[in-house]
């Protein structure tokens, strides 16, 4: 009888760990103790510093358990251009390494790999102390870690470094998971089946998706309501550079926040056009609630809803505050996904102004 019981519970924990999708390295012949693909970080400036022929002329080498994963490229790199190169020039034909190449700030691309590399050794240090996590919550908590939202809100310009470390890599481990969930959130794809699951499952598909996916984007346009409760569209405001604020009343950092967006108003409202979209869709929020703050607080930047959550579907809205930087023609030019000082909108503004 004994016998039996301990054969069904061995049953039993096979079937579990079968079941369980996110830790499926555990499967694969892998242990608890390396569930994380650590990635090492080497500085090469003084063993090239008098070397025409280097190779890793960024300055840096990155390896996988001492397995270099860059590779060089043919040409020098050359000084970003002011007007950047599209995604659709970069993807038209596979992938244009030169062109890719030129567009990466390797400043930035030192900083996201040294930072991502501090998040997964965190993970591992963690599932070592705690390899239950694992198998509780896998790799979910990670997209909370201080270093990958850090990564996050870096915003557009981490997006072609990260797609760098992506193209260039080999392999199919956290950090490549890391790195195309980041560039999932910046760029705001869409690449989420009906049951909430990721479409891609490597590095690989999700450059070959991404890739797909920017070839197709177009901006976005949608109807909200205005304050007299006139249906507008956002394809009305093309033309001058957008800011779009996502908040509701019940929010404090949202609150926290709109002094700020009320300081830019004042100081941009000829030049951009703000549009304060209030989060009328979620349950919290009502139209009598939200006019009453603004008149509270006396802001003039103007303010819409979003009743149907057409917003929210279009971007993907699942928390706030937030901020989308439009370019003139609609498309996203960088966004902001914690409280934004007045400095910080101001600075991202100053730049769109100039393109």
């Amino acid at each position: 009888m004994k016998k039996k019981k301990w054969i069904m519970l061995l049953a039993v924990i096979c079937f579990a760990i079968v079941l369980v999708p996110i830790p499926r390295r555990l499967r694969d012949g892998g242990s608890v103790e390396y569930m994380a693909i650590l990635y090492r970080i080497t500085k090469v400036h003084q063993f090239y510093e008098n070397n025409s022929q280097n190779p890793y002329r960024d300055g840096i080498k990155i390896e996988i358990l001492g397995k270099e994963i860059y590779s060089s490229v043919s040409k020098e790199p050359t000084s970003i251009p002011e007007e950047k190169i599209s995604w659709d020039a970069i993807t038209e034909n596979g992938v244009n390494e030169e062109l890719l190449w030129s567009q990466v700030n390797q400043a930035d691309l030192a900083t996201i790999a040294q930072i991502l590399q501090d998040t997964i050794e965190e993970e591992i240090q963690e599932e070592r102390e705690n390899p239950e996590l694992v198998v509780q919550e896998g790799w979910v908590r990670i997209f909370e870690k201080e270093g990958y939202r850090q990564v996050v809100e870096m915003g557009e310009k981490a997006a072609k470094p990260l797609y760098w470390i992506l193209y260039k890599s080999k392999n199919a481990g956290l950090y490549e998971y890391l790195c195309s969930h980041a560039l999932y959130e910046i760029m705001e794809l869409n690449m989420q089946q009906a049951n909430g699951e990721f479409t891609w499952s490597n590095a690989k598909e999700f450059l070959e998706q991404f890739n797909q996916e920017m070839r197709s984007r177009k901006p976005k346009d949608f109807t909200l309501i205005d304050q007299e409760r006139k249906e507008v569209s956002l394809s009305e405001f093309y033309g001058k550079p957008m800011v779009l604020v996502f908040w509701a009343s019940w929010c404090s950092p949202c609150k926290e926040e709109l002094p700020s967006i009320e300081a830019a108003y004042q100081k941009y409202q000829e030049k951009v056009h703000f549009l304060a979209i209030n989060m009328t869709s979620w349950g919290e929020e009502t139209i009598e609630n939200a006019n009453h703050l603004i008149n509270e607080k006396n802001y003039h930047f103007p303010v819409y809803f979003d009743l149907n959550a057409n917003v929210e579907k279009a971007y993907q809205i699942n928390y706030i505050p937030q901020i989308r930087f439009l370019n003139k023609d609609g498309s996203v030019y960088q966004s902001s996904q914690k409280v934004a000082s007045e400095q910080e909108i101001i600075e991202v503004i100053e730049i769109m102004l100039q393109k």
